[in-house]
């Protein structure tokens, strides 16, 4: 994880111009379902949302299915993704209009 850190993914061109903002959620298993989770994503939002942002991504492991209902549930879906647009192939892309959720 420490190289991640120090090297990042990069993104591709036009996802970065599309969804340029990408928040980060990683909740302990004892905290997931608790709650916590959503009111992450809601002030993850809303802060893309208020300073103007088209659009905000995130990836997640592929090998994990719960994420997928996590994040459409408020509003996020997930596209078809090319190559550039996944930094690494295990993962699945997650994108949302900011200004169109709220």
């Amino acid at each position: 994880m420490s190289h991640l850190i120090h090297h990042p993914w990069r993104i591709g061109g036009q996802l970065a111009t599309r969804h340029p903002s990408h928040p980060h959620i990683s909740l302990p298993p004892r905290l997931q379902a608790s709650g916590y989770g959503r009111q992450l994503i809601t002030t993850l939002t809303s802060a893309p949302r208020e300073q103007g942002s088209p659009g905000v991504h995130l990836h997640t492991p592929r090998a994990n299915p719960n994420p997928a209902s996590f994040y459409q549930h408020p509003g996020f879906t997930d596209p078809p993704a090319t190559a550039a647009e996944l930094p690494a192939p295990h993962l699945h892309l997650f994108t949302m209009d900011p200004q169109a959720t709220a």
